[in-house]
């Protein structure tokens, strides 16, 4: 009876060869679960989405950035972190909050986004929020 013992080289060629296959396989899964996982991550603080639901500016504004990008009903500008707590202060008290529902969250890490719908007492409106660095940097609010 002939044995067949490979090669020392040759051994270890095979075993290199499953190890990088399957640190390869691994890898790959890996990142693959950090993409959904990330996906999965709300992008809006709880806080803000209560302040939207109940209309309250003051505490929606604690997550607004020093300077912020306000569009509501095609009026754009930037403002201050006070001057847009008062803008949507003003807006609430014109449009009663009922509800406010997150529709998608998504983006990049670094800059995530947020649509919603806030339903008030003179209808609903659709509401776009871009954050940065866990701070409001724009949002948006059009008729839906």
């Amino acid at each position: 009876m002939i044995i067949f013992y490979p090669a020392p080289g040759d051994k270890i060629k095979f075993y290199m060869g499953r190890v990088i296959k399957y640190l390869g396989v691994a890898i790959l899964l890996g990142y693959g679960v950090s993409i959904w996982a990330e996906e999965g991550l709300p992008v809006l603080p709880g806080e803000v989405i209560s302040a939207m639901k109940s209309g309250n500016a003051s505490l929606l504004a604690r997550y607004f950035n020093s300077s912020i990008e306000l569009e509501i009903m095609g009026k754009d500008a930037i403002y201050s972190k006070s001057q847009a707590e008062m803008i949507m202060k003003d807006f609430f008290s014109k449009n009663s909050p009922v509800n406010f529902t997150v529709r998608f969250e998504g983006g990049p890490e670094n800059a995530r986004y947020a649509v919603g719908t806030l339903a008030t007492s003179r209808g609903n409106y659709r509401v776009n929020i871009l954050i940065k660095d866990n701070l409001i940097h724009q949002l948006r609010i059009d008729r839906e």
